[in-house]
């Protein structure tokens, strides 16, 4: 609870209304890898596949239109990585099943370091072959849960109102040497409400 209102606190966003004639869909799912063990990716101490689940990651799909041919879908995971094998097959599926541009679709991931590894990856040169086929096989998973979010999103198109706003949180730090001159910090926080004409808060 103190950790959300500290997080809500170093925002103070200024929410500015963008308009009314959008319809919004939504969809989700959980993509927490089940058996067998996968290796985690994010960090170089790992010795071992994950052991444990402390709370379950997600994949979500954002669907924005402004008419039958203006759209934007917006797919976020809970992933350190994804990889271009699999962001190049996951666009051309979504743009030929909806016929949308490049342009019009996001594929964003959190660099999640406590997330498991995506194939393919150079870290996992000398893992076993059982190993490297459990992080193939649920690469391919992933795949498919992205195409069933964006499908679940776009039957869930419904009229929406959105505003957006900017804050600024200051605990990213970049960790560079300090005696460099040039250490970029990025402290924007653009954040986009989307409520539904009731003013119910969708997401």
């Amino acid at each position: 609870m103190l950790k959300n209102i500290f997080i809500i606190a170093m925002f103070m966003l200024s929410i500015t209304a963008i308009g009314s004639d959008f319809k919004v869909g939504i969809g989700r799912k959980i993509i927490t890898p089940q058996e067998p063990p996968i290796w985690m990716g994010g960090y170089a101490s790992r010795s071992k596949p994950a052991d444990g689940v402390f709370q379950d990651i997600w994949a979500k799909a954002l669907v924005i239109e402004s008419s039958t041919q203006n759209k934007v879908i917006i797919v976020t995971m809970d992933l350190h990585k994804f990889s271009r094998q699999m962001s190049e097959e996951v666009i051309k599926q979504i743009t030929q099943i909806y016929g949308i541009e490049r342009s019009q679709l996001i594929l964003n991931v959190s660099h999640n370091h406590s997330g498991p590894m995506i194939w393919p990856n150079a870290d996992m040169l000398d893992f076993k072959p059982v190993d490297q086929q459990a992080i193939f096989l649920y690469s391919q998973e992933i795949i498919k849960s992205l195409m069933e979010i964006v499908e679940r999103a776009m039957k869930n198109l419904e009229p929406a109102l959105l505003s957006s706003g900017h804050g600024e949180a200051f605990f990213g730090k970049n960790r560079r040497d300090p005696k460099l001159t040039y250490r970029p910090e990025d402290h924007d926080v653009p954040v986009l409400k989307i409520e539904t004409p009731d003013g119910t808060l969708k997401a």
